[in-house]
């Protein structure tokens, strides 16, 4: 059985996380936007994934910037952000899951959540999550760098982004098999469930 959903970005919850503070993090922005939903889904929305929408200040971004770290963090000279576009919830192998398409954006800018100069979109992934227990399970997608050129290869303008404003992404689940398509780019990202 195939089912799909079409959404368009304007209707879509973005959020954003502060992966790497500082210039050379060695840690992978990806775990860290996971450890960080999972804390706020976990801790604060009591396993709720909906409190990620119900959280989000003006209705479709999230920020998971740390505010009590150091002065010095708060003005970083390279920064790597994961920005996560919520796709939807789908039903799969017997499991409920929360569908995210996430961008990896490295910033070269002088002042955190104001980046000044040259960014890039370093990675694009799926991710589908789940609550279990006391934690959330996760499956994410590999790196596709042919895909990636292909979404960048699409945007006008100077510098890359992810997402814009004028994203069109569909996602459709096929058994274990959830994909991903940028209808503009013809971009697609897909991961299996299956062991």
């Amino acid at each position: 059985m195939t089912s799909e959903r079409r959404v368009q970005l304007g209707s879509l919850l973005v959020i954003a996380l502060g992966a790497c503070m500082l210039g050379g993090c060695a840690s992978n922005p990806i775990n860290n936007w996971q450890e960080a939903l999972e804390t706020h889904v976990i801790d604060r929305g009591q396993g709720d994934m909906n409190s990620v929408r119900a959280a989000s200040a003006d209705g479709d971004r999230f920020d998971f910037v740390d505010r009590r770290a150091k002065l010095r963090e708060m003005f970083p000279s390279n920064r790597r952000d994961v920005h996560a576009v919520v796709l939807g919830r789908t039903a799969s192998q017997g499991q409920s899951w929360s569908v995210f398409l996430l961008g990896v954006v490295h910033y070269s800018g002088v002042l955190d959540r104001f980046p000044l100069n040259a960014k890039d979109v370093d990675d694009i992934r799926l991710a589908v999550a789940r609550v279990e227990g006391d934690k959330l399970a996760w499956v994410v997608s590999e790196p596709d760098d042919e895909s990636l050129a292909l979404y960048l290869g699409a945007q006008d303008g100077d510098a890359p982004a992810f997402p814009t404003e004028g994203d069109r992404i569909s996602f459709e689940v096929d058994g274990a098999t959830i994909r991903a398509v940028d209808e503009n780019s013809g971009a697609s990202w897909s991961l299996s469930l299956g062991q």
